[in-house]
């Protein structure tokens, strides 16, 4: 028996073979969501006029994100986004909220933690 001959046999069952590989990998690295944690940068963009930032109690914060294993792989460093802009002078608990947050299409945040920012404003 010759290879050219053993090749050619079975070509419906290689062709499906080779047909299910491909979906079991399109599924393992595409179809299955995971949740992992990340750290994110937590950044003041904005300040009332005459007020200076004077304390941020946490410079990062985990975020509980959940997506495709591509897009997490795809994912950059996330980054919080404070705006105290409505904010006066004192202490203040910022919420994070999903606003604050800047991800690629296809990832969610699950979760914050610490999901709130003490941040004190006082007069410039």
């Amino acid at each position: 028996m010759n290879i050219g001959s053993y090749v050619l046999k079975e070509k419906r069952l290689k062709i499906l073979s080779l047909i299910l590989a491909i979906a079991v990998w399109v599924f393992v690295n595409h179809g299955l969501e995971k949740e992992i944690i990340v750290p994110a940068r937590v950044r003041v963009v904005k300040i009332r006029s005459g007020l200076v930032l004077k304390k941020v109690e946490t410079d990062t914060v985990n975020l509980f994100v959940r997506g495709s294993p591509s897009a997490l792989r795809e994912m950059e460093e996330p980054l919080v986004a404070l705006d105290l802009s409505h904010y006066g002078e004192g202490a203040h608990a910022i919420r994070i909220k999903k606003e604050n947050l800047s991800l690629p299409r296809g990832v969610r945040v699950e979760a914050v933690r610490p999901s709130f920012v003490r941040v004190e404003l006082a007069g410039g």
